[in-house]
């Protein structure tokens, strides 16, 4: 299956399949460190947890945060504020991330 084209200026869902936690303690002060940092670029978590209706998958836990833009994301991931946490996560947790892009008509009422 093809993957879709994404524009860096479209709002996007990044939904985050947690694969494996190797340090839960540093997943804790991750977790808690980053939510500030994405609420000053209008990003917010919307979900964490799951339930598998159909299926198999290897996740342990999924998260769904939405962006204003893929680009945002893109930035905050290479920005300053966030590599120490990156670094962290990266020896804290095996993760698997995808981008889901908002279908812009969905929120017009």
């Amino acid at each position: 299956m093809s993957q879709q084209s994404l524009r860096a200026d479209q709002a996007v869902l990044v939904l985050v399949e947690v694969l494996d936690v190797l340090d839960s303690e540093t997943m804790r002060d991750y977790v808690a460190a980053i939510a500030p940092q994405m609420a000053e670029v209008g990003a917010r978590n919307l979900t964490s947890g799951w339930h598998l209706h159909q299926g198999t998958t290897e996740a342990i836990n999924m998260v769904v945060s939405y962006w204003p833009t893929a680009q945002t994301y893109l930035d905050w991931q290479a920005s300053a504020a966030y590599r120490p946490w990156a670094e962290k996560r990266m020896k804290a947790a095996r993760i698997r991330t995808h981008f889901l892009p908002v279908i812009e008509a969905a929120f017009d009422s």
